[in-house]
């Protein structure tokens, strides 16, 4: 997106898109830890790298604390991870100025690379999941996405992440939940990605697999994001997986399971 492009659309958003609300904004501008460790590795590397060097030209006086290869491993090691270290840093420094302006009907997104702009009225899916990440951790992502396709996302580090995502969740789903309930009692199929509603019950659109709405003993969405569905007399979940608009699906449902 052109910088004049991104210009464009921010003042589009203050002109069309009502009272700005509240401003969300990213990482502070010195990741401190990253800072840290990067220095810290620096140190280490240079006095490897001396040993190593000294222990090469001096063979007589210098003695190395592990073999050679073991300390070529180490330094290659260490190297790694310095930049690794680097990159996330810069990484975060880059972004510093990241920040998404929730407006009365829409949200803008602001990055040095460009802007977003996803009007309230064009949402046409949320999407929140925590996935589990290969350190052990968990941390939450969202998505917002527009039906021509422009997309925000973020994750934790935005601060106050979930009452921005909780805000625009109210304010969108009374509106998709009316389009999905309009595609219901049309006929059609009301997709979900993985799942698709219609008047025969619920569908997991991958295996085919169904189950009708008499055998639907509960639909939940748990705070991680996912949708969990139980049937009548088993044991295990039905379905447990992540869906975009979860809320507009399980207020549907709610509403099928209590006609």
């Amino acid at each position: 997106m052109s910088s004049q492009r991104a210009k464009d659309q921010y003042f589009t958003g203050e002109r069309d898109l009502g009272q700005l609300k509240h401003v969300y904004r990213g990482e502070p501008a010195l990741p401190l830890l990253g800072v840290v460790f990067t220095a810290v590795w620096l140190v280490i590397l240079a006095v490897m790298g001396y040993r190593t060097l000294d222990a090469l030209l001096h063979p007589a006086t210098s003695m190395l604390p592990f073999p050679l290869w073991a300390m070529g491993v180490l330094l290659c090691a260490g190297i790694l991870l310095l930049l690794v270290s680097a990159r996330w840093t810069g990484k975060v420094y880059h972004n510093r100025t990241w920040r998404i302006l929730l407006y009365e009907q829409g949200i803008v997104e602001e990055k040095r690379s460009g802007s977003h702009l996803i009007p309230m009225s064009d949402v046409r899916y949320l999407r929140h999941s925590v996935p589990y990440t290969y350190n052990t951790s968990y941390t939450d992502h969202y998505s917002i996405e527009g039906w021509d396709g422009q997309t925000i996302t973020f994750t934790a580090s935005i601060g106050d992440h979930s009452q921005l995502f909780e805000h625009i969740t109210r304010q969108v789903t009374p509106s998709l939940l009316a389009q999905a309930r309009a595609s219901y009692q049309a006929g059609q199929d009301v997709l979900f990605d993985a799942l698709a509603v219609n008047t025969a019950g619920i569908k997991i659109t991958r295996t085919n697999q169904r189950v009708p709405w008499h055998e639907v003993m509960a639909v939940q969405v748990q705070s991680t994001g996912k949708v969990l569905i139980k049937r009548k007399g088993a044991s295990f979940a039905w379905f447990h997986d992540f869906i975009p608009n979860a809320e507009v699906f399980r207020s549907l449902a709610q509403e099928l399971l209590t006609e």
